[in-house]
């Protein structure tokens, strides 16, 4: 993996020199830095203003630090592992550089990259929490409108965002079908 194609995934999986390499990665999974989402136009076909602000709280970096100094001086390091890597686990790709205390935060931010998992921009949460739908998918304040993909979940979970949309489409269908087989057809909706 060549992090400094992060923005390129076509080029993102392959070494920059020759050789055979694998990537050990640490990952945080429940960041604290919270990205925004503005509308910048009334027209649908001018792109939003996004910004994920990553690595913006400093538990971020905390955590990731933490994570890149265990992976660097005792994952890579300890046999069994160690056995399979040249020099014993401590030759890195030349775009990696040895992670000290000193240097392992600047490190984080110049080769970060996002897991390709957003969520969050219409969180389903109370509106006076910041959200945007509520329990049934509803957007708050407007009738007639429900959002219903990974923008609902409002923290990253854990594992591929896939079977968690498939969960949210089937109980938000559900919703819609119980509307819909009332008397007036979900007509007089309580939004």
């Amino acid at each position: 993996m060549n992090p400094e194609f992060a923005n390129d995934t076509t080029q993102l999986f392959f070494a920059p020199t020759p050789g055979n390499y694998f990537t050990i990665l640490g990952v945080l999974e429940h960041p604290f830095s919270r990205g925004t989402v503005h509308i910048t136009s009334s027209s649908p076909a001018v792109h939003p203003d996004i910004d994920p602000h990553y690595l913006e709280h400093p538990a971020d970096i905390a955590i990731l630090s933490k994570i890149a100094l265990h992976v660097q001086n005792a994952l890579a390091v300890t046999p069994p592992l160690s056995d399979h890597l040249v020099g014993n686990g401590t030759v890195l790709q030349p775009v990696y550089r040895h992670l000290t205390e000193e240097n392992v935060a600047s490190e984080i931010r110049r080769l970060m990259q996002s897991e390709y998992h957003p969520v969050g921009t219409c969180a389903m949460l109370p509106k006076r929490s910041g959200g945007v739908v509520d329990e049934r998918f509803r957007v708050h304040g407007v009738r007639g409108l429900r959002v219903v993909d990974a923008s609902v979940i409002p923290m990253l979970p854990r594992g591929n965002l896939q079977t968690l949309v498939y969960a949210l489409a089937e109980r938000a269908a559900d919703f819609i079908k119980a509307n819909l087989a009332r008397p007036d057809h979900g007509k007089a909706r309580p939004w």
